[in-house]
């Protein structure tokens, strides 16, 4: 099945020419014209083909996106408008952007969308939570209460990366209507909380009871970041004391 696309979408640019015309009369001026030589005038009437737009004097022809930059173009699209935004067309509506160019990337957005949550699981597996050296257990756990959002050592940026707390919202909210959104969101969060749970273990406390106090404090930390989306509160207070709760008031581990 051939893929009909526009001749301004095809990746190699050629322009079909228009049924029922004799091109074989002026081959020399058509592929001058297609390997990026100057239009002359009268070719327009000559070949038929209009100049391009980036022909035209002082007009650059926007950059082609690569992979990088239409995953973060996705990830600035679901920070803002949630995942209902992933369409081909709401993609493509940008400068460099085009169909060919995306589909000739990904093949179909279905497979552009488990790249771009595969992207943002391997980020949070490779976070690490752990004290810095010279620092206690209860310090850095008082550190994670007050993070403005649920306990995630991502790497920081702007609302669009894949680390941030905005696309964080966001995939919380695609995981319910998406089972391959919720098993890589059920992964990270379990490799946070086991992380959590180490830090505890490091403190003195049993396995079973690091375990039960690391769910505590992190689905306080999911449930304050909720509330302050929608209620501007960050519960900062209160997850403090819950951390020195959890430690048994031991301001020294």
């Amino acid at each position: 099945m051939k893929l009909m696309l526009r001749a301004a979408d095809r990746i190699d640019g050629h322009v079909r020419p228009p049924k029922g015309r004799n091109w074989a009369a002026a081959p020399d001026a058509v592929l001058h014209d297609d390997m990026g030589g100057g239009a002359t005038p009268g070719m327009a009437a000559q070949t038929g083909v209009l100049p391009r737009p980036w022909r035209v004097p002082g007009f650059q022809r926007p950059e082609r996106l690569g992979r990088a930059d239409w995953l973060m173009r996705g990830f600035s699209l679901l920070a803002s408008d949630g995942h209902q935004a992933l369409t081909l067309a709401t993609l493509c509506d940008c400068a460099g952007g085009s169909r060919a160019g995306f589909l000739g990337l990904f093949g179909e957005v279905a497979d552009f969308r488990a790249e771009m949550i595969a992207l943002w699981e391997s980020t949070g597996l490779q976070a690490e939570v752990g004290p810095h050296p010279g620092q206690t257990v209860l310090s850095c756990f008082l550190g994670l209460a007050a993070e403005t959002a649920a306990p995630q050592p991502l790497p920081a940026g702007g609302e669009d990366q894949p680390g941030s707390v905005v696309v964080e919202r966001a995939i919380r909210v695609w995981a319910q209507a998406d089972a391959l959104v919720a098993r890589a969101l059920a992964r990270v969060e379990c490799h946070r909380v086991a992380q959590l749970r180490g830090l505890l273990v490091s403190a003195g406390l049993s396995a079973p009871r690091a375990q039960e106090r690391a769910e505590v404090f992190y689905a306080a930390r999911v449930g304050f970041d909720a509330l302050q989306a929608s209620m501007g509160i960050t519960g900062e207070g209160a997850m403090r004391a819950l951390a020195i709760a959890i430690l048994g008031g031991k301001i020294s581990v």
